[in-house]
C-alpha cells in the first residue's frame, strides 16, 4: 500500500547551529578571559620594571610544559583505547533489560564514529591532563639550571644538589604519571564495558552447586564460599545447609 499522507519535512540543522557555536565562544571567552587578563597584567608589570625577559621565560615555559605533557597523554590515551578497541568483543549486547538496550544503542551510534570518538576521548583527557604541567615551571627550570654544589650527602654519596634541583621534579612527574596511569585504567575499564566485554548481572533466582554439599564433605572442612548469585551451601552437623544469599557476577565475553 502507498502512504499518501505527506511527510513532514524536517528544518535544516543551519538555524540551529549558530546558537550552538555562540555559546560555546561565550563560554570559551569567559573560561579563558581571566587568563589572558592575568597575563598581559604580568606583562605590563615586568615591562615596567625592564625584566620582559623573564616574563617571556615563565611564559614559554608554562606553554612548553603543557604541550609536551598533552602530546604524551593524547598519545598514550590514543593507544590504550586502540587496544580497546582492538581487544573488545564485537557483539551485540542483547537487549533485554533498559540497560542492556541503551548499550546497544550506544554502540550502534559508536561504530560508523569509532575512530573520532577514539580521537576526542584522547584530545579531552589529554588536554585536561596536560594542562598540569604548567604546575611544574619551578621545578623545571631549576632541574636544568641546576649546578652542583661540590658537596656530598654521607649516605649514598650524592651530590647535595640533586635533592634541590632534580628531586623535586621527579617527584612532581612520577606523581603526574601515576594519575595518568589510573585515569587511563578507568577510561579503558568504562570503554571495555560499552562495547560488551564486561556485563554485570543480577542472578538471584540461580543456584551454585559446592563440593560442600556433597554427603562426602567432611564437616570439619570449612565453608564454601559461591562465587556465582544464588544459595550457597555449607556443612553443618554433618548436613548441607543452604545460606541464600544475592551476589552480583561479572562475567567477561571473549
Amino acid at each position: 500500500m502507498i502512504n499518501r499522507e505527506p511527510v513532514p519535512i524536517r528544518p535544516s540543522g543551519s538555524g540551529r547551529r549558530w546558537p550552538t557555536i555562540i555559546a560555546i565562544v561565550v563560554i570559551a571567552v569567559l573560561v579563558t578571559g581571566r587568563f589572558f587578563a592575568t597575563l598581559w597584567t604580568d606583562y605590563l608589570w615586568y615591562q615596567s620594571v625592564g625584566q620582559t625577559g623573564v616574563w617571556r621565560t615563565l611564559v614559554f615555559t608554562r606553554v612548553g610544559l603543557v604541550i609536551v605533557a598533552s602530546a604524551f597523554a593524547f598519545g598514550l590515551f590514543w593507544v590504550n583505547l586502540w587496544l580497546v578497541d582492538r581487544l573488545s568483543p564485537r557483539r551485540r549486547v542483547p537487549t533485554g533489560t533498559p540497560e542492556e538496550e541503551l548499550l546497544a544503542r550506544f554502540q550502534e551510534w559508536v561504530e560508523p564514529r569509532v575512530g573520532r570518538v577514539r580521537l576526542a576521548i584522547s584530545a579531552f583527557f589529554g588536554l585536561l591532563l596536560g594542562l598540569g604541567g604548567s604546575v611544574w615551571w619551578q621545578e623545571w627550570l631549576r632541574f636544568i639550571n641546576g649546578t652542583d654544589f661540590g658537596v656530598e650527602d654521607p649516605i649514598f654519596n650524592n651530590d647535595l644538589s640533586l635533592y634541590v634541583f632534580q628531586l623535586p621534579f621527579y617527584n612532581v612527574l612520577f606523581g603526574w604519571l601515576f594519575q595518568l596511569v589510573l585515569v587511563i585504567a578507568v577510561v579503558s575499564a568504562s570503554i571495555h564495558y560499552l562495547n560488551g566485554a564486561v556485563e554485570f548481572s543480577f542472578k538471584p533466582g540461580s543456584r551454585f552447586i559446592s563440593p560442600s554439599c556433597s554427603p562426602a564433605w567432611p564437616s570439619s572442612r570449612p565453608p564454601v564460599i559461591c562465587s556465582t548469585g544464588g544459595s550457597c551451601c555449607s556443612p553443618i552437623g554433618g548436613r548441607c545447609s543452604e545460606l541464600p544469599i544475592r551476589m552480583s557476577t561479572l562475567s567477561c565475553r571473549r
